[in-house]
């Protein structure tokens, strides 16, 4: 599932903290029945928490912000994602790969959702530097959306 949104020429001149609120919020209407049944775990490293909940944000935010509260949204703060786990899963995932090598220069990564009537799930897509193909199906266990 993509959410894609080109920034207008005024958006691209925003503070980069304006952006994350603004992509937050085009996810907000473009997933609007997700937001709705679930709550949504913000993980991220910026105060997102208190620029959204703050009472005297400027105008556009304090609107989004408005949008945003009607939700059920928790953020977190994320921690440092270790280049450790990928090269991990890659090790897993190819037999016979040296464990000491740079896993991650070469390799390229495609990911891609899909739902159905039993569930989420994803595929991830490997490519080697040689040009083998590694696929890997994952189901999410998450309940599915009825309309």
């Amino acid at each position: 599932m993509y959410c894609i949104k080109s920034l207008l020429d005024p958006e691209t001149s925003y503070q980069k903290i304006e952006k994350m609120v603004l992509a937050l919020f085009v996810v907000s209407r473009k997933l609007k029945h997700y937001f709705q049944s679930f709550q949504i775990i913000m993980l991220t490293e910026h105060p997102l928490k208190n620029i959204v909940e703050n009472p005297h944000a400027p105008g556009r935010i304090a609107k989004w912000a408005m949008e945003l509260k009607s939700y059920s949204i928790r953020y977190e703060l994320r921690t440092v994602i270790k280049w450790q786990v990928l090269a991990d899963f890659i090790v897993k995932f190819t037999p016979g790969a040296p464990a000491q090598s740079d896993l991650r220069e070469g390799w390229v990564v495609n990911v891609d959702g899909a739902s159905n009537n039993k569930g989420y799930g994803i595929e991830i897509v490997l490519t080697t530097p040689e040009g083998s193909i590694i696929e890997q199906v994952l189901h999410l266990g998450l309940p599915c959306y009825q309309r």
